[in-house]
């Protein structure tokens, strides 16, 4: 079975500010990039938005014997998924178990539902979580790609 990494990651020039999202896919000697922007955001939206957009290509592919990595140095994403919060909120009408509405529970929505159909599907996904701007040649790929779409951004 072959393995294909996604590299994600998001920027934001500010907190909240222009943000900017990519994913840097790598099948064997192939790389292929996605990117995007929102001129007001959080970091936190581009973190998860990049995941969710590596989800949806994975969802989408027609490709079979493939186990599929996503690699985020994003404890915020890593966790809810790998530590099931976002199952439990999604039980709890989208609350924290404090009983508090959940951030940015818009795009952990969408993140469910992809989520839901690949495992519909039996696609394998994994989640990496790395140590941002460690020399991962892929993840500081990521978020240069992410960084400079904030910054596009950011200028119009």
């Amino acid at each position: 079975m072959r393995t294909v990494r996604l590299f994600t990651d998001g920027a934001c020039c500010g907190n909240p500010g222009p943000g900017g999202w990519a994913v840097v896919c790598n099948a064997g000697n192939r790389c292929r990039v996605l990117s995007g922007s929102n001129p007001d955001t959080t970091n936190n939206r581009m973190e998860l938005l990049a995941v969710i957009k590596a989800l949806e290509k994975i969802d989408n592919s027609r490709k079979h014997n493939v186990r599929y990595e996503i690699h985020s140095d994003s404890n915020y994403v890593v966790n809810t998924i790998q530590l099931k919060w976002i199952y439990n909120w999604r039980m709890k009408q989208w609350r924290t178990a404090k009983g508090e509405p959940v951030k940015n529970a818009d795009l952990w929505e969408r993140c469910y539902s992809v989520l839901t159909s690949i495992r519909n599907k039996q696609k394998e996904v994994q989640f990496v979580k790395v140590k941002g701007h460690a020399g991962n040649p892929l993840n500081e790929y990521a978020d240069k790609v992410a960084r400079e779409q904030a910054r596009k951004v950011s200028r119009s």
